[in-house]
């Protein structure tokens, strides 16, 4: 009974993240070195769900490929990807100074646990899920009030320590929610919310399109760790941005140091930086930590080691290897089948053999 993930009038409040009026048509040139690759990516894609595909390489968009009615424009839920967007905004209020450091506690910025033991908990071990908080089934109530509650900021906020903070990796939805929640209000004593805040510094000058973000309650707290709507068009270009050192379009976005922070294998988990997910620690079935008995398929390693990815619900992802230039976007109905091998190496294929 999961709605479609094109169909999101039923998920209300929502927050718009504004987004640019520059022109934004799609210009697709065939400059990709092996046409079969692509061909493969796209069919392989299309097999598990998907309902779009781009793939950008060396400056150019080489393909973008639609189910009917489905544009570049089409928001879609792209779940778990709005963490690593939420932990670039994180990222950029370091920068900004907005937040002093990824080591803060998070007790120094949410009132609620100043003098609670859960304060003690630094921003980097909630984007390293290594915060010890308490990893619920999804279907948990404590999980449910996470994903769905109209008062999520109490929710996260009860949520009950279950482990040492920096022993190990569990991903766990809360660790987001309380990171952001952090990040709200920190931004808060500037006068500035979160969905405003993400809309000037990347959405705008990504020259993405508006996108919304999807609330607990009118002007209350954002789903941090899912629910932000947008485009694949507009997930491309956070990947361009990944890939090209923090520049898109001549301009900087977010500084190299940054982009090396978000990459840094994490102490606990060498396939995970700060809520992004890396592919030089390779299992055949990428765990979630061991309170989360699913796995997602992966068949074989990737063909070289500098592969970051945004891992969304059931197979939304978008892939960036800066070594190749080449970032690939993709979205389709939750598919458990769906193997996270298969697209990234067969293009990394076509380039190799592209090249010889």
């Amino acid at each position: 009974d999961r709605p479609a993930s094109t169909a999101l009038a039923w998920r209300q409040p929502k927050e718009a993240v504004e987004g640019t009026s520059v022109d934004q048509r799609i210009a697709v040139q065939d400059v990709f070195p092996s046409p079969v690759a692509l061909d493969t990516a796209t069919e392989y894609s299309a097999q598990h769900s998907g309902l779009g595909l781009m793939v950008w390489h060396n400056g150019h968009v080489v393909a973008a490929e639609f189910a009917p009615d489905i544009t570049a424009r089409t928001p879609f839920s792209a779940y778990s990807m709005h963490k690593s967007v939420f932990a670039l905004a994180l990222l950029a209020a370091i920068e900004d100074g907005y937040i002093e450091s990824l080591d803060d506690p998070v007790g120094s910025y949410i009132a609620e646990w100043r003098r609670d033991p859960r304060g003690a908990i630094t921003l980097r071990q909630l984007l390293t899920h290594s915060s010890g908080l308490a990893h619920f089934p999804i279907s948990a109530p404590e999980s449910m009030q996470i994903n769905f509650s109209g008062r999520m900021r109490a929710a996260a906020l009860a949520h009950p320590l279950d482990g040492e903070p920096g022993e190990l990796f569990q991903y766990s939805n809360v660790n987001s929610l309380v990171a952001g929640i952090a990040l709200q209000d920190a931004l808060a004593r500037h006068g500035q919310r979160y969905a405003a805040y993400l809309s000037r510094r990347l959405w705008k000058p990504l020259n993405n399109a508006n996108a919304a973000l999807w609330l607990d309650q009118p002007g209350g707290v954002a789903r941090y760790h899912s629910g932000l709507e947008a485009g694949l068009a507009d997930w491309l270009n956070v990947g361009i941005m990944l890939a090209s050192d923090g520049m898109f379009d001549g301009r900087s976005i977010l500084s190299p140091e940054s982009i090396d922070e978000l990459t840094v294998p994490s102490a606990k988990n060498a396939a995970y930086g700060l809520h992004i997910w890396l592919g030089n620690a390779w299992q055949p079935i990428r765990s979630y930590g061991p309170g989360t008995p699913q796995g997602v398929l992966h068949s074989a390693p990737y063909s070289v080691s500098d592969v970051w990815f945004l891992d969304g619900f059931g197979g939304q992802r978008v892939y960036v290897v800066p070594s190749a230039r080449l970032v690939i976007a993709r979205f389709g109905e939750v598919d458990f089948g769906y193997d996270d091998s298969v697209i990234v190496n067969a293009l990394l294929d076509g380039l190799a053999l592209g090249s010889e």
